[in-house]
C-alpha cells in the first residue's frame, strides 16, 4: 500500500453533502473563515497558508490553493460537491454539456457510476499525467440572451463575466504570463468550452498549474472592483479560474509531451446531507414518516394532528423522510407551534445512510421496500411506528405502539391492493401473490408497529435481500421509467406490481394485519364494495373512527373531499393553520404572478423556461 501513489482529490464544499467513502477523495470545507458553522468530517480551507476569506470570488479555487500551500500528494484534483468524474467506461446518457445529469446524490448513486471506487480510480489515474472533463460546443446552446458562437459571449450571456473583465484578464496574463495569451485569446474566441475547474493531474503539472492561475488572480483581484456587485457577480475570481484552467489545459496540449485523457462528469442537481440514523436520548415514543407526497399544505395538517394528539407528559421523536420536490420548511410553518415534546429531523431520500444495503438492494429496490429495511438501516432496539403519505392521527401514537406489545411486526390491511388482485386483469397476479405469500391477506406498509430487535433476531438482512429480488422477479415489478436518462427522487410507482411486492414481503416476514380501527385506507365504497372481499368489506365499511386513516392517490382529501372517509380530515382542517392554503391549492388555476402569466405551468414557454434555468444552474455551479 505505502508505495502505492499518494492521490488526493478535493471535493469543494459549502454546505454538507454525502460524500465519497474512499480515501482518495479529500471533502473542504471551503470559505471557511467567513462562518462559524463547521462541516464535520471537512477539511477547512482556512488552515495554513490560504486564501478562505477570499472564497466569496475564488469559489471552490480557495481548495485548490489551500492544497497547493499545504497538502503533499502525487496526483491533486478537484471536483465539486455536485460534480465527479466517472470512470466506468460505460457511454451514459448525457446533458448539451456533456455530463451525465442525475437527480441526487447519494451513497446509491456513487455506488451505481463508481465514483468512490478507489481501485477503478487508481487504475485510471496511474495510466495519465492530466484528467479532464471532455469539451463541448457552446453554439446552438440556450442561454438568457440567445445561443452564442464563443466561449466569452457564452459566459457574457449568462452574466458570469463582462467585456471589461475580459479585457483587465488578457491584460494581466500578458504582463505576468506571456506565453499564455495566444492560448487564452484561442480559447475565448472558439466555440469548445471546458471550464468547471475539474482535473486530475500529477504533482508537477499541478504545481505549475497553480502558479500560472494564481498569479493571475491575485493580481486581478487586487485591480478589480467589487463595488455594488452583486454575490453572483463577486464570483468573478472563480469564472475566471475555470478560463484560465481551459487555457492552461490547452497550452499543455500543445506541447504534446504529457497523457492528457478525457472522462466524463456526473452532475447531481440535488445535493443534499446524508441523514444517518443515531440512537436518540432516553427513550422517546418514535415514529417515522415517509412524506412523498407534493403538498406541503397537506403534510402541516397531519403534522398538527399528530402534534395535537401526543402526550405532553411523554417525549416523541419524528423522522420525516421527503423528497427535494416538498417545500419542507414550508409545511412546518404551516403546520404552526410544535410542542417542544416532540422533536423533528428531516431526511431526503435517498441522501439516507444506506452503507449495509451496499452489493445487496440498488437504489429502486431500497426505496420499494424501504420500510421493512428500517430495522437493520436503524439498527435501534424498541418498538416504533412507521407511516407513508397523507395520515391523519386521532389517537396517541404511543397507545397504538403499546398496543401491540404481542407482535414484532404489524402492518395495516390493504384494502386498495386486495380490491385491485380481485380485478379479472389481475387474476394472473393475484396467483403469482398468493404463491408468493402463502396468504390471501394484504399487507400495507402505509402504517405499520415494529419491534426492530425482535425482527432481526428472526430475520437476517442477507434473507430479506434474497426475498426482495424473488419478488420482483416473480411480480413482474419495473422501477419508474427514467426521463433523459435522469434518476428521479420518487423511485417508487405505486402500480399494482410495488403494491404487491411490498404485501409479498411483509406476508414472508410474517406480518401481522391491524384492525381497521386502527389503520383504516380511505377508499372510495363503490371501488371497495365492487371488487374487495367481504372477509375485509364488512369491517372496513363499519369502521367509524380509526385511529388513523389513510390518503393517497385519486383519494387524498384534497381529490376527493366528497368520500366519507375524508370527512374527518377536513373536520380537523378546518381548524388547522394550513386551512386557507389547503383550499388554494385545491382551487381552479390562476396566475400568481408575472411568471406564471408569460409562463404558464405545463406549457411549452414553462418547459423552455425549465431548461433555461437547469442551464444556468449546471453554468453557475449552485
Amino acid at each position: 500500500m505505502s508505495n502505492q501513489p499518494v492521490i488526493k482529490i478535493l471535493v469543494s464544499c459549502h454546505k454538507d453533502i454525502v460524500t465519497p467513502s474512499s480515501d482518495v477523495f479529500l471533502p473542504v470545507h471551503v470559505g471557511a473563515a467567513n462562518t462559524k458553522t463547521s462541516l464535520i468530517g471537512m477539511q477547512p480551507d482556512n488552515e495554513g497558508d490560504n486564501i478562505s476569506q477570499r472564497n466569496f470570488t475564488y469559489c471552490e479555487l480557495s481548495a485548490q490553493y489551500w492544497a497547493w500551500k499545504n497538502l503533499d500528494a502525487d496526483y491533486y484534483g478537484l471536483c465539486h460537491y455536485r460534480r465527479f468524474f466517472c470512470f466506468d467506461g460505460i457511454k451514459h446518457p448525457s446533458n448539451d454539456h456533456k455530463q451525465i445529469e442525475v437527480d441526487c446524490l447519494s451513497q446509491f448513486s456513487l455506488a451505481e457510476y463508481r465514483l468512490d471506487d478507489e481501485e477503478l480510480i487508481r487504475s485510471v489515474v496511474d495510466q495519465h499525467d492530466m484528467i479532464t472533463p471532455p469539451y463541448w460546443n457552446v453554439r446552438g446552446v440556450p442561454t438568457p440572451d440567445t445561443p452564442k458562437k464563443t466561449v466569452a459571449d457564452h459566459m457574457i450571456a449568462y452574466g458570469l463575466l463582462t467585456e471589461d473583465a475580459i479585457d483587465l484578464l488578457l491584460s494581466i496574463t500578458s504582463e505576468r504570463q506571456p506565453e499564455y495569451l495566444a492560448d487564452l485569446e484561442a480559447y475565448l474566441r472558439g466555440s469548445k468550452y471546458l471550464g468547471y475547474s475539474c482535473y486530475i493531474m500529477n504533482k508537477q503539472l499541478f504545481n505549475r498549474f497553480c502558479t500560472f492561475e494564481f498569479d493571475i488572480l491575485k493580481e486581478f483581484d487586487k485591480r478589480f472592483c467589487y463595488d455594488h456587485l452583486t454575490t453572483t457577480a463577486k464570483r468573478i475570481c472563480g469564472y475566471l479560474g475555470e478560463i484560465l484552467y481551459s487555457t492552461f489545459v490547452n497550452h499543455v496540449r500543445s506541447e504534446r509531451t504529457y497523457d492528457i485523457a478525457q472522462y466524463p462528469l456526473v452532475f447531481f442537481d440535488h445535493t443534499n446531507p446524508l441523514y444517518r440514523f443515531e440512537k436518540p436520548e432516553g427513550e422517546p415514543v418514535r415514529i417515522f414518516w415517509r412524506y412523498f407526497e407534493l403538498s406541503a399544505p397537506l403534510m402541516a395538517t397531519c403534522l398538527e394532528g399528530l402534534a395535537r394528539v401526543i402526550d405532553p407528559c411523554k417525549r416523541y421523536e419524528l423522522t420525516i423522510f421527503h423528497t427535494d420536490k416538498l417545500e419542507f420548511n414550508t409545511a412546518l410553518l404551516l403546520a404552526g407551534d410544535i410542542p417542544d415534546n416532540l422533536t423533528i429531523r428531516k431526511a431526503t431520500w435517498p441522501a439516507v445512510d444506506c452503507s449495509n444495503l451496499h452489493g445487496k438492494l440498488n437504489v429502486d429496490e431500497a426505496a420499494l421496500f424501504f420500510p421493512m429495511l428500517l430495522p437493520w438501516l436503524d439498527g435501534g432496539q424498541g418498538r416504533v411506528l412507521w407511516m407513508y403519505g397523507v395520515a391523519l392521527l386521532l389517537d396517541d401514537p404511543a397507545h397504538l405502539i403499546a398496543s401491540e406489545q404481542q407482535q414484532a411486526l404489524c402492518a395495516s390491511n390493504y384494502l386498495e391492493l386486495n380490491c385491485e388482485l380481485n380485478k379479472p386483469i389481475n387474476s394472473g397476479l393475484k396467483k403469482t401473490y398468493t404463491t408468493l405469500a402463502g396468504t390471501y391477506a394484504t399487507f400495507d406498509p402505509s402504517f405499520m408497529i415494529m419491534d426492530f430487535k425482535a425482527v432481526r433476531q428472526r430475520i437476517s438482512l442477507d434473507q430479506i435481500a434474497r426475498w426482495c429480488h424473488d419478488i420482483i422477479s416473480q411480480t413482474g415489478y419495473e422501477a419508474p421509467v427514467r426521463e433523459r436518462g435522469r434518476k428521479h427522487e420518487e423511485a417508487v410507482a405505486l402500480s399494482i406490481e410495488a403494491m404487491a411486492a411490498q404485501s409479498a414481503l411483509l406476508a414472508l416476514m410474517d406480518a401481522t394485519l391491524l384492525d381497521f380501527k386502527i389503520a383504516c385506507p380511505a377508499l372510495g365504497e363503490e371501488e371497495a364494495k365492487t371488487w374487495g372481499s367481504e372477509e375485509n368489506v364488512i369491517p372496513w365499511s363499519r369502521v367509524t373512527r380509526p385511529s388513523v386513516t389513510l390518503y393517497r392517490g385519486e383519494n387524498l382529501p384534497t381529490n376527493a373531499p366528497e368520500n366519507i372517509r375524508c370527512i374527518p380530515f377536513w373536520k380537523f382542517a378546518r381548524h388547522s393553520n394550513a386551512y386557507e392554503t389547503l383550499i388554494q391549492e385545491m382551487a381552479v388555476y390562476h396566475p400568481r404572478g408575472v411568471k406564471d402569466v408569460l409562463f404558464p405551468p405545463e406549457s411549452k414557454r414553462r418547459l423552455f423556461l425549465a431548461q433555461v434555468k437547469g442551464l444556468m444552474r449546471r453554468t453557475l455551479g449552485h
